[in-house]
């Protein structure tokens, strides 16, 4: 089967048929193309210990290690659930699993995707806590430097420090997400 395509006059994305994820991000005036593998993962939270109580909550990312797991624990595909093709939006219906959705949008006339996930109910059978991320992956060569807007705390810079042992210290919590090409210093 072929690759899944949505577009308007300004971006054009598109979706792997082998993995139902978005695989390319394509900026039509300038035939930029960004290899994109976006997935949606787990770790298991923080639930404490005796001489550490800060534990994994609504508003702290703390995972008790740096193992993701795919939100689908047989594999990390998505399903196309469907794609709509109209004049004023387009738009593809991702499930991740039975508890992780997406949906894709274009909108006619605008330079953006939108991405509107779903979320839960997140399973617990297990007892285990979950903290869910969507991750990006890109071949971008940005220098380890990209721009954030986290609800509504304007445009920062952010550099990813890869040094750092704990995955929260690189994880963000976000509305946009922005990154260009050079380095800053």
């Amino acid at each position: 089967t072929d690759d899944i395509v949505i577009a308007n006059e300004h971006l054009q994305l598109t979706f792997s048929a082998v993995t139902g994820r978005l695989s390319n991000v394509k900026q039509i005036n300038s035939s930029l193309s960004v290899d994109v593998d976006q997935q949606f993962l787990w770790y298991e939270a923080f639930s404490g210990n005796k001489t550490d109580h800060t534990v994994s909550d609504s508003y702290k990312f703390r995972p008790a290690n740096n193992i993701p797991y795919p939100v689908n624990n047989n594999s990390n595909h998505a399903i196309i659930l469907e794609t709509i093709k109209g004049d004023l939006v387009q738009e593809v219906r991702q499930k991740f699993s039975p508890w992780t959705y997406q949906t894709v949008r274009l909108y006619k006339g605008k330079k953006y995707a939108e991405l509107e996930y779903t979320i839960g109910p997140v399973p617990i059978n297990d007892k285990k806590g979950r903290e869910v991320i969507s991750r990006f992956d890109t071949n971008l060569q940005s220098g380890n430097t990209f721009f954030t807007d986290a609800n509504g705390r304007e445009i920062q810079v952010k550099c990813n420090a890869p040094s750092c042992s704990h995955i929260h210290n690189n994880t963000y919590t976000h509305t946009h997400i922005h990154t260009r090409t050079h380095t800053y210093t």
